[in-house]
C-alpha cells in the first residue's frame, strides 16, 4: 500500500481538533469556576471608615463629587444652601452607581431611571428605599470629611 501522506494529514487534523476541544473545555471550566470562587472568597470590607475629600471651597454650591471610601463608591453633594450630603453611591434597587444631576438638583440611577431627592429619599422609579446616608463633617480649617455612619 502506497503512503500518499493522507494518514499524516488525518493525524494532524485530529491533533488540532483534540487541542481545540481541550482548550474550549478548559476555558468553559474556568468560566464556570470563577463565580464560585468569587462567592466563597471573603468580601473586602475596605479599611477606610472616613476620608478627607477636599476643602469646602473645592465644592461649588449645587455640585457633587464621586469618590471611593475604602471600596465603597460615594457621592458627596454640596447643596445650594452650602450644606453637604453624602451617600453610598449604589442604587438600592440593583446596585448601579448613581450620579448627581445639577440641572434637576436630583440624584439619578441611569440603569432603571431611579430618581432620588438630594436629601436621599427615593422620588420615582423602582428603588423602594432611600440611599444609604454617610456622615459629613467640616473641620475648623475647612476640610470636608466623609464617614460611615455607625
Amino acid at each position: 500500500m502506497a503512503d500518499d501522506g493522507s494518514n499524516d494529514a488525518q493525524h494532524g487534523r485530529r491533533a488540532f481538533l483534540d487541542l481545540a476541544i481541550t482548550g474550549t473545555a478548559g476555558a468553559v471550566g474556568v468560566a464556570a469556576l470563577y463565580p464560585a470562587v468569587r462567592f466563597v472568597e471573603p468580601v473586602s470590607e475596605g479599611a477606610a471608615t472616613s476620608k478627607a475629600v477636599g476643602k469646602v471651597n473645592d465644592f461649588e454650591p449645587g455640585s457633587a463629587k464621586s469618590l471611593l471610601l475604602g471600596d465603597i463608591p460615594v457621592l458627596i453633594v454640596r447643596l445650594k444652601d452650602n450644606s453637604f450630603k453624602a451617600y453610598v453611591a449604589t442604587c438600592p434597587h440593583l446596585g448601579c452607581v448613581v450620579h448627581y444631576e445639577a440641572d434637576d438638583d436630583a440624584i439619578l440611577c441611569a440603569c432603571h431611571r431611579g430618581r432620588f431627592a438630594v436629601e436621599g429619599h427615593n422620588v420615582s422609579g423602582p428603588p423602594v428605599r432611600p440611599l444609604d446616608a454617610l456622615r459629613v463633617d467640616t473641620t475648623s480649617d475647612g476640610t470636608v470629611i466623609v464617614s460611615k455612619v455607625s
